[in-house]
């Protein structure tokens, strides 16, 4: 009985507004759930309510644009009330229909940052370069307006930011942005490293992120050998592009949020680099190359498949921050002590059930993060490290904390919930006499 009333109501007629969603296929699926279901089923239908929610969204985007737009005219008219116009360097004139840079600008001499996105800006007369301080220039979602900008020959703007703008190739005539230091091109529709860009002789960075076609060749790159920052994040690679290998004066690459599974042997030819992420790949392993970058201060490899470091990590005299976690580690080896400039360790969320003696030579060490491991014991060599500002050994099987941890004078944050304490008396107090003690000296503890 409860079955034929509900065919029955989902059978009644319904607002031709939730219709939409009902292609005929989708009608022989519900059919088909009809024809299937027992006593007590309950059918959704899906489809409608997620063109609902669909819907839901657009018009919560087109509310969310209006009330942009009628803050920048708001803001716009503030501007033309400044009295003391030398003290404004950033100007964002943004989504106001704007078909041509408003002669107010030209009284800001000190502007150092421009904002011109979501206009239809037809032309960069040469009268900005009256503007000597301005640097940075942003003229992100123009799309198809972006193509036919004319440009007069600018002397001092040297970062570029064009962002949103459906490009496959850089317009010709940004080549007279002579001055160019920094360009940022993500989220364009790039499939090739636009060959343009060898016309910017001081060209220092590149950033490419979310081009997802994009597809890098030697011949593209060979003319960059000066820059010294390359961004290529989220671009849908699945190998690490060796090309990028004949950049000798990087300082700065990353790759992060591709589908790379290994770093070549030879990355060691990047003997400059200071900063390496290749955050969120599918990397397993660590070539020896990689630990010969005695340059590197910093090194993202966040959300890999890295199960244990090499003791050539000693080699890494110079990192200050390393970041391991989220990955399947579950050994590090004492040669990690070497590391004698190291001030942020972050291994939450791997395999590690213990940490080696030499964890007590990080004397610089600021932060460590040790949550959602498999600890069983507090590394007591921790306690020796008197710089630590932020501990966080949360969620692991800990189940006791040594007393001589208070010696952690400079302690900020800890956090230590989720773990396997023991229930005995001493045990107890001894746990609630370090906690109101470092709350007494007003350290953050989550417990």
């Amino acid at each position: 009985m409860r079955l034929s009333v509900l065919i029955f109501i989902l059978l009644l007629p319904i607002p031709s507004r939730r219709l939409i969603a009902q292609t005929p296929d989708q009608k022989k699926l519900l059919q088909k759930k009809l024809e299937t279901a027992r006593p007590g089923d309950t059918i959704i239908l899906s489809t409608i309510q997620e063109q609902e929610r669909r819907k839901e969204i657009k018009e919560r985007k087109i509310r969310s644009e209006a009330q942009h737009q009628a803050s920048q005219k708001l803001y716009f008219e503030k501007l033309k009330k400044v009295i003391n116009r030398d003290s404004v360097i950033r100007i964002n004139l943004s989504s106001l229909n704007l078909s041509e840079i408003p002669t107010l600008i030209y009284s800001f001499k000190n502007l150092n940052s421009l904002n011109l996105s979501s206009n239809k800006i037809r032309s960069l007369p040469k009268r900005l370069n009256t503007l000597v301080n301005l640097k940075k220039l942003i003229l992100n979602n123009h799309q198809e307006n972006l193509k036919k900008i004319k440009i007069k020959k600018q002397r001092h703007i040297a970062i570029l930011i064009l962002q949103k703008n459906n490009l496959d190739q850089l317009p010709r005539q940004f080549k007279r942005l002579k001055s160019l230091k920094e360009i940022d091109l993500g989220k364009n529709a790039f499939k090739q490293i636009p060959k343009n860009l060898r016309k910017y002789k001081h060209l220092e960075l590149l950033s490419l992120n979310h081009n997802q076609e994009l597809s890098i060749s030697s011949q593209n790159l060979k003319k960059l050998v000066r820059i010294s920052s390359l961004r290529i994040n989220n671009c849908n690679l699945f190998y690490f592009p060796e090309s990028i290998l004949q950049l000798t004066n990087l300082k700065e690459l990353q790759l992060a949020e591709n589908n790379i599974v290994s770093i070549p042997q030879n990355i060691s030819k990047l003997k400059k680099l200071e900063f390496f992420s290749i955050y969120k790949n599918r990397v397993s392993s660590i070539p020896d190359g990689f630990y010969e970058l005695q340059k590197l201060t910093q090194t993202d490899l966040y959300y890999n498949n890295i199960s244990v470091l090499s003791p050539k990590i000693k080699n890494l005299t110079n990192l200050k921050v390393l970041y391991l976690s989220h990955n399947i580690v579950y050994d590090i080896p004492n040669e990690i002590g070497a590391l004698n400039k190291l001030e942020e360790l972050y291994l939450h969320n791997n395999l590690l059930s213990y940490l080696p003696t030499q964890i007590k030579e990080l004397k610089q060490l600021q932060a460590l993060h040790l949550n959602n491991n498999l600890l069983s014991q507090f590394p007591k060599e921790v306690t020796l490290l008197s710089l630590l500002k932020d501990i966080d050994i949360s969620n692991n099987e800990i189940r006791e904390l040594p007393k001589n941890l208070l010696n952690l004078n400079n302690l900020e944050i800890f956090y230590l919930q989720g773990n396997s304490f023991n229930q005995t008396t001493e045990s107890d107090r001894n746990l609630e006499s370090i906690i109101e003690t470092f709350k007494k000296r007003g350290v953050n503890v989550n417990y």
